[in-house]
C-alpha cells in the first residue's frame, strides 16, 4: 500500500458543508466557514484511499498564493513547476500558484 492511499487525513463531513452554504472552488468568506470546520468535533482522520471518493466527507486542504509588490505599484504572484517525482502523477509537470496540500495526522504528532 502506498504512503498515500495509507495516510489520514482530515475531513469533515459533506453535510456540515451544505448546511453552512455549499460553494465550489474559492470562497473568500473565511468568518463564515472556518471556525466551524475546524472544530475538533467536527474534524475527523479517516483513510484518505477511503475519503478520496466518498462523497459523505470533504478533505480539508488549505492554499496558500504569495504575493508580492514591489513598491512600485507591480504585483507579482509566486509559481513554480511541480517535479516529475510528485506523488500524484496527475500533477506532475503542472505549473502552480500556490502551495497546498492535505492535512495528514502525522502533520501533529501527539
Amino acid at each position: 500500500m502506498s504512503e498515500i492511499s495509507s495516510e489520514r487525513v482530515l475531513v469533515v463531513p459533506t453535510e456540515l458543508l451544505h448546511r453552512l452554504g455549499h460553494f465550489q472552488g474559492f470562497t473568500s468568506e473565511v468568518d463564515r466557514y472556518v471556525s466551524v470546520l475546524l472544530d475538533p468535533g467536527h474534524t475527523s482522520y479517516r483513510p484518505r484511499s477511503e475519503v478520496e471518493d466518498d462523497p459523505s466527507f470533504k478533505q480539508l486542504i488549505p492554499y496558500v498564493l504569495f504575493c508580492h509588490d514591489d513598491g512600485a505599484g507591480r504585483e507579482t504572484i509566486f509559481q513554480y513547476t511541480r517535479g516529475m517525482k510528485q506523488d500524484e502523477s496527475r500533477l506532475r509537470g503542472s505549473r502552480s500558484v500556490g502551495i497546498g496540500g492535505h492535512i495528514a495526522r502525522r502533520d501533529f504528532p501527539r
